[in-house]
């Protein structure tokens, strides 16, 4: 059994699920009851909606925003680990978890270079956005959903509101409109409210309008394309943060081989200089053993954190010598200050948890 995620009860079920209704071979066991859903589909095409960081804890407490879209529940499930869109939307687009596609958070650490990357941006993981000399996609490369579906003779496409001319909700959810009626399976991606949270927090005093615009805009959507069934779902949830600089104790950054910490604020791996092991510990003690989980890389591995299956060739290089996971509702960070409010990858249901919605099954 998993630390920090269920089994057989998360994305990567879902996205199983989906291979197996098109005749896929999957790569992991698919989540039955949606399976027994999908089985009496017909014709109906599928179109699967993606509302980043629109967590199950988020919808409770903006319940009253958002009644269309909680008329849809279906099963409560969890994201991978970390739950973070890097991990989380990779393993939905792959049905594979992160230590297979090595898609682990938002900045890795290759054996090869000296700053982290930046995994969506293929760029240093520092202020000048300086390309790095390799492309993360090509790297980490892997078959997504909407390819396997093609090759399997039907027709599928893909929309992420953050690479359209006009990336405002309105224009998403009008895009995605027009594009079910053109394809058997349609990913629709949307970058809200995960980017609003994190700007204003959970509790924000934009968080409730946004909220119930989206659930206007998607009622619209789904009411508008009865021959279509749709999966409504997010990658993980948010909670308020505290950030501590890794910068602050000085006996704790003496023991780092590198002054950062790579994969997420909130589950945050560090290499250590040979023969500081025990001191990392002893400060790790001193200092955070009541706001994180400390696993070392070998735990990592036997725990199966980052998932099941095969790893990919550079995963342990990734994972450094240590992992510290939050535990409530502290965040790493270094340099320059962080400005986001809200956050996710750690260990809390608040970020785990995900309603899975259905609608016109």
């Amino acid at each position: 059994m998993s630390i920090f995620f269920e089994d057989f009860n998360n994305l990567v079920s879902v996205s199983n699920s989906i291979l197996r209704h098109y005749h896929i071979e999957g790569y992991h066991t698919s989540l039955a009851v949606l399976d027994q859903v999908l089985d009496q589909l017909n014709d109906k095409k599928i179109c699967l909606v993606l509302l980043d960081g629109f967590g199950r804890e988020i919808q409770e407490q903006y319940k009253e925003e958002c009644p269309f879209f909680r008329s849809g529940y279906f099963q409560t499930i969890t994201s991978v680990f970390p739950p973070t869109t890097v991990a989380a939307t990779t393993s939905l687009l792959s049905g594979k978890y992160p230590c297979e596609t090595g898609w682990l958070g938002w900045t890795e650490k290759m054996k090869e270079e000296k700053l982290p990357i930046t995994m969506f941006s293929s760029t240093y993981a520092d202020e000048t956005m300086t390309k790095a000399p390799f492309d993360t996609y090509q790297r980490f490369a892997y078959k997504n959903l909407v390819q396997l579906i093609r090759e399997s003779g039907k027709k599928a496409d893909m929309i992420q509101s953050f690479t359209l001319e006009d990336p405002s909700l309105e224009n998403f959810f009008a895009e995605t409109k027009e594009r079910v009626t053109q394809n058997d399976f349609l990913y629709a991606y949307c970058t809200e409210p995960d980017h609003k949270l994190h700007e204003e927090g959970v509790h924000g005093e934009n968080i409730s309008a946004l909220i119930h615009k989206i659930d206007q805009l998607l009622k619209d959507l789904i009411l508008h394309s009865k021959n279509t069934i749709f999966i409504v779902l997010a990658d993980h949830g948010h909670r308020d943060v505290k950030f501590y600089k890794i910068e602050e104790h000085e006996d704790f950054f003496d023991t780092l081989q590198y002054p950062f910490f790579a994969i997420e604020p909130r589950a945050a791996t560090f290499f250590v200089k040979r023969g500081k092991e025990k001191q990392f510990e002893e400060t790790f003690q001193k200092y955070y053993q009541d706001e994180f989980y400390l696993f070392t890389k070998k735990e990592v591995i036997e725990k199966e954190i980052f998932g099941r299956g095969v790893p990919c060739d550079e995963f342990e290089s990734l994972l450094g010598d240590y992992l510290l996971v939050s535990k409530g509702d502290a965040a790493f960070d270094y340099g320059e200050d962080t400005i986001m409010k809200s956050h996710h990858a750690g260990s809390s249901k608040e970020e785990r948890d995900i309603n899975l919605s259905l609608y016109n099954t």
